[in-house]
């Protein structure tokens, strides 16, 4: 899913799952929907007391959570600089800086970096010339 924590994603995939005749997948899926919306409620209330120097730990956190990793590291960041002694927070700002989708060089095509990523997750096995 492009963006995991979409409630309009999630709701049709539960739909696609009950017309599918999935029944289990459709009840995960709703327990997915649920869990998301329990993080979003959270993450507004953060938002609304309007404390993220205070919060950013927590409002990093859900940021991932909820897929906005940009939001997530930017939060880790000024969590750090907070407190530069905070290695498993530097830790966790690497492992999302690693999870970065590659930028195309300069020059490469929108298929030409697909194609790389697909040869690196194994899913075709090489990239013809040009």
């Amino acid at each position: 899913m492009a963006e995991p924590a979409d409630p309009t994603a999630v709701d049709r995939l539960v739909q696609l799952a009950e017309q599918g005749g999935q029944p289990a997948r459709a009840a995960e899926l709703r327990r997915k929907k649920g869990e998301i919306d329990r993080l979003r409620a959270r993450d507004e209330q953060l938002y609304e007391r309007k404390q993220p120097i205070r919060d950013e730990v927590e409002m990093a956190k859900l940021a991932e959570r909820l897929g906005r990793e940009f939001e997530a590291r930017g939060f880790f960041t000024v969590a750090i600089s907070d407190d530069p002694n905070r290695e498993h927070l530097r830790h966790d700002l690497e492992r999302l800086s690693q999870n970065r989708a590659a930028v195309a060089e300069r020059g490469q095509t929108v298929s030409e970096v697909l194609a790389h990523k697909l040869v690196q997750q194994g899913s075709i096995d090489m990239i013809p010339s040009r």
